[in-house]
């Protein structure tokens, strides 16, 4: 049987069956298991249903754009001008630029499926003077965007209102909290709030962390206002008769909650862990629900403290309706009445304790990034269970809880994001958290901190908390591990890749079956004059068309055994004979695995609405079935993804594109053995589960009659087989459940018939149908075209009744690969080259010439040709034939001609490149205004790259990539793209002459 239609069979089961593992893909409990220790198996569903599950952030920390749009200058702002903050003497200045980028922000919020964001107000940006100047409707106008924008992705606001920055000149006029004006100054803020936003939201935060801001700020004097201070002070924490109660919504206080332990079991440092608590979150929590302080800290402080009158106890007591905690860690307390500490610990203001981290010289756990900071997750359930019995389980959030990274110098972005470390400190504290609540506390919501990595006061920039690492160059989002993780974990889903056994194979019989003749097929051997002079413009086309630009793993991204990726069946091939004409390989290519932040600007920069990639095989299942899914490759492409969306750029993705484990062809002889189709199924389905929720165009296989030609009948490339007839192989369909379609893309040149006769007319007919038909014919009719049919005869095997079922409408679009038109010729009684007169073939030859004329002007890939008559041939016969199935032009492109030593300029001023462009596109609006239904285009190729047997002596790029230094210099051609997606008119196109 002929490896080549063998293989070509093979590839149409491949192309649709996957689909089903759309539906898979959701399976999964949540439980997350660690190899390092027996971790707990934390799922949502061990939650309530109402649990709110969320990601924390505040302004001065992640928004920047400290002077924009009337905001004036914040305590924070003075405080890291004047004496630097950071090791590095960072600011706040830029931060995450939150503030021009918090749409994409939201984006990646939705994406993981939270459903609350905890975030700060700016009080400089709202109110730049306080009470002494008017309300900043720039600053309104930009919190409304946010708490919209939401809401519109269903996800409740949670609202700060003032966590530690405010207007310098309160500061200047005030002295700040320490005067009693101050309150009145709080008091305006908050009423604005609630006026402005009070509709929207209902969940608010009065002050973040009292105690811990007065603790550093008027006592330590660390962070503005830098005050040192004697005793002690006098808040007042009331309850606003303003607006929440009226709007229905519920006001809270956070505290900063450690939680402490007794260094021994004496009785005196179980006191002591008892007053350690008064002392920080006791005080404030005391006075907002008991109205007065704790009775430790008036034991102790005696009557330095101010006493309350009987109102002010009266107006604070139950003033809040939830209890905000901020825990992280854990730590050892120890009196100090009875014994030596430090000059810190033996002071009246911290209650006479002292904490250590360590017992016996065993630390209590693992040290963070933070100074003083553990792991310790048993204290999430024990600091709930505190707070439930010392304040009759009032209902609480856990506002703040996350895992510091120490700082590490040189790390590389891969190892930032790689934070297991973080995956583990979330799975543990949640399942103390449960517990917690399974014992009955009144807990209500979760929000990690933080969001992003961002700026973290006196720390600067070196301390992470983020889900998303933040590159400081570019402030662009990597998702972390921990994303993904927290992710899988918000749908219950399980965090390891794990394999669904979906059994496709079905075995070949050669059965005879009737052809479902479908009644429309035409010619489409249209003729139609050549393009003159076009004018064409984004404006020709639908408004919800989508361009862009195409590349393939192997071709742009080199690394080639980096991060746990294997050797591919290029690799091998490449270096074993050599490819292109100097042996050039794609071992570095473009270098596209280090370069993609770049390339992505790039494209974004172009205004491209969608990117077509490819998946290394090798780079994510480098063993195949044999070995584990590479976590390093899957986080390369959650990159890519999550910054194509940032960039409003759709991820167009096709997941084999020549390239696969060199151990797969080593232990199966790649596509000829049955379980490469196992091996496929696998994964796609690692593919659907990994980027299912984010990818909604999906590509099973690129070119399949193309791949088998060469490979499996030609031998020209990896795996270099030879065959005699034929092979079978299915396509298999199933609804996708992640809202995505799956489609095939197939290698469409157009064929002319060489002269008028009714035999060369056929000829070209028959030409499509071996093929472009032979992949789309089965996939959409479920059979085999009628002339290969009647061409291959019983050489060809046939379907069962049950398989034509399964592969017929299992494609939900077509991919057109075109880029050039051909004749083509009868062989059947016509004179025809021992290659051409061959079933195989379909008995009929091609040729770029008619008496002596080529058909078109010769492109750098040989016979090909700039006839931009065929796209609209193409498509209308493709729309014939295939009742209008929707299509997307997946490539089409201009191959440079190689020329020995041309210069810099001469290669990037492209003008052929623009005009063949340009004509392609309006014989492409032709159909379209026909009636084709084609939904996109996409140029090949975004930069130049390596181009198989060619190697980089052919170029298609919009882009040209010095091989020394894999610079992208911009073309004409990008230019000229970048002004046509702009609607701009442009005279970058020469006219023709005759």
């Amino acid at each position: 049987m002929n490896l080549k239609i063998s293989i070509i069979s093979l590839f149409l089961f491949l192309i649709s069956a996957p689909t089903t593992l759309l539906e898979a893909s959701n399976n999964g409990d949540g439980a997350i298991t660690f190899k390092e220790t027996e971790e707990p198996q934390i799922k949502r569903s061990d939650f309530p249903s109402g649990f709110l599950f969320g990601t924390a952030t505040s302004a001065y920390q992640v928004e920047g754009a400290y002077l924009e749009d009337s905001k004036s200058l914040s305590n924070w702002d003075v405080f890291c001008h004047s004496v630097g903050c950071g090791k590095n003497g960072e600011n706040g200045d830029i931060a995450d630029d939150h503030y021009h980028m918090f749409l994409g922000d939201i984006e990646l919020m939705h994406s993981i499926g939270i459903q609350t964001y905890r975030f700060s107000i700016s009080w400089a940006r709202i109110l730049p003077r306080g009470r002494f100047g008017k309300v900043n409707p720039a600053g309104i106008m930009f919190y409304n965007k946010i708490i919209d924008n939401l809401i519109l992705k269903g996800i409740q606001p949670f609202v700060t209102i003032y966590h530690v920055d405010f207007p310098q000149e309160l500061e200047d006029r005030y002295g700040s909290w320490l005067n009693p004006e101050m309150q009145e100054e709080f008091v305006y803020l908050a009423e604005s709030c609630f006026k402005a936003f009070g509709d929207r939201v209902k969940h608010w935060i009065t002050i973040n962390e009292p105690k811990l801001v007065a603790d550093y700020a008027y006592e330590l004097g660390t962070i503005p206002p830098s005050r040192c201070s004697g005793p002690f002070g006098n808040c007042l924490d009331g309850n606003s008769d303003v607006e929440p109660p009226k709007q229905g919504g519920s006001i809270g206080l956070t505290v900063h909650s450690c939680m402490y332990e007794p260094l021994t079991d004496s009785e005196l440092d179980q006191d002591a862990a008892r007053r350690a608590f008064a002392f920080h979150s006791g005080w404030t929590l005391d006075a907002s629900i008991f109205g007065d302080y704790p009775e430790e800290v008036k034991e102790n402080l005696g009557s330095a403290l101010p006493s309350f009158s009987l109102y002010e106890k009266k107006f604070m007591k139950n003033s809040i309706d939830f209890i905000g905690i901020n825990h992280y860690s854990t730590t050892y307390v120890k009196d100090c009445t009875n014994s030596s500490c430090s000059a810190t610990g033996n002071r009246a203001i911290r209650g006479f304790v002292e904490t250590v981290g360590e017992r016996d010289g065993v630390l209590i756990g693992e040290l963070t990034g933070v100074e003083g900071s553990y792991v310790v997750p048993r204290g999430m359930e024990e600091i709930v269970n505190l707070i439930k019995i010392r304040y009759n389980n009032t209902p609480m959030f856990i506002t703040e809880n996350g895992y510091s990274s120490p700082d590490m110098n040189e790390q590389r972005v891969n190892e930032l994001t790689n934070d297991i470390k973080r995956v583990e400190y979330h799975v543990k504290y949640l399942d103390s958290l449960a517990k917690s609540i399974r014992g009955g506390a009144n807990v209500r919501g979760y929000f990690a901190w933080s969001f992003m990595d961002s700026y973290e006061w006196l720390q600067g920039y070196n301390l992470r908390f983020g889900l998303y690492y933040v590159d400081r160059q570019m402030l662009t989002r990597v998702p972390k591990l921990s994303a993904r993780w927290y992710k899988n974990f918000l749908g219950n889903n399980s965090d390891l890749l794990q394999s669904h056994a979906i059994s496709f194979f079905f075995f070949l019989i050669s059965s005879s079956a009737t052809f479902l003749e479908a009644s429309n097929n035409g010619d489409g051997l249209f003729i139609f004059e050549e393009i003159e002079e076009p004018h064409i413009k984004r404006s020709d086309f639908p408004s919800g068309f989508l361009f862009g630009a195409a590349t393939s793993a192997y071709q742009i991204e080199g690394a080639y055994l980096e991060d746990g990726k294997s050797l591919t069946n290029w690799d091998v091939f490449c270096h074993s004979a050599g490819c292109g004409e100097n042996g050039e390989n794609g071992d570095i290519a473009d270098d596209h695995y280090h370069m993609f932040m770049g390339d992505i600007e790039l494209m974004h920069s172009l205004g491209l609405q969608a990117y077509r990639f490819s998946i290394s095989w090798a780079r994510i299942l480098p063993r195949g079935r044999f070995g584990e899914v590479n976590s390093a490759g899957i986080m390369f492409y959650d990159k890519i993804i999550d910054n194509l969306i940032l960039k409003g750029i759709e991820p167009f993705v096709t997941i084999h594109h020549g390239d696969f484990p060199q151990e797969l062809e080593d232990i199966y002889g790649s596509w000829l053995n049955p379980e490469m189709q196992e091996e496929f199924m696998h994964l796609a389905e690692i593919c659907f589960k990994s980027f299912g929720d984010r990818v909604k165009y999906w590509i099973t296989i690129n070119e399949p009659k193309l791949g088998s030609y060469f490979a499996y009948e030609l031998g020209i490339i990896p795996p270099s087989r030879c065959s005699e007839p034929f092979g079978n192989c299915l396509d298999g369909n199933s609804d996708p459940k992640q809202g995505g379609s799956v489609g095939l893309t197939v290698n469409s040149y157009m064929y002319e018939p060489l002269t008028d006769s009714e035999l060369d007319h056929k000829a070209a007919k028959r030409a499509f149908a071996f093929h472009g038909g032979w992949a789309l014919d089965p996939t959409i009719f479920g059979d085999y075209p009628e002339e290969v049919k009647e061409y291959i005869g019983s050489e060809l095997p046939s379907f069962s009744l049950d398989e034509k079922s399964f592969m017929k409408n299992s494609t939900d679009f077509i991919g057109i690969n075109h880029y050039s038109s051909i004749y083509a010729k009868d062989c059947t009684k016509s004179d025809c080259s021992p290659t051409e007169n061959r079933a195989i073939e379909g008995f009929l030859g091609t040729v770029g010439e008619r008496d002596g004329v080529l058909i078109g002007e010769p492109m750098g890939l040989e016979r090909s040709y700039v006839v931009p008559s065929g796209m609209e041939k193409i498509v209308n016969l493709i729309k014939i034939r295939y009742h209008n199935k929707p299509m997307f032009i997946t490539e089409n492109g201009y191959s440079s001609p190689d020329v020995q030593e041309q210069r810099v300029n001469e290669l990037t001023n492209d003008v052929k490149r623009v005009e063949y462009h340009t004509k392609y596109l309006a014989s492409l609006a032709k159909s379209i205004r026909g009636g084709a239904d084609v939904r996109g285009y996409f140029t090949w190729s975004l930069i130049d790259c390596y181009e198989w047997l060619q190697g980089y002596n052919v170029r298609f790029g919009l882009y040209y990539v010095d091989r020394q230094t894999l610079t992208r210099i911009p073309k004409l051609s990008a230019r000229w793209y970048k002004n046509f997606l702009a609607n701009k008119t442009t005279d970058l196109v020469k006219k023709e002459t005759s």
